[in-house]
């Protein structure tokens, strides 16, 4: 597993992961960044 925030365990993130704890429970890396696109995408067409 990657650092990708230098620290081994970090109390934000999932146990064992680098993926922070989100409010949609996503623990896979890929799903989490389509979730955020598509949130994104969706937040951006409001304006």
């Amino acid at each position: 597993m990657r650092d990708k925030y230098g620290v081994a365990e970090d109390k934000y993130c999932y146990p064992g992961t680098d993926i922070l704890i989100n409010l949609l429970d996503i623990k896979d890396a890929d799903l989490l960044a389509e979730a955020e696109v598509a949130f994104t995408a969706e937040r951006y067409k409001t304006y």
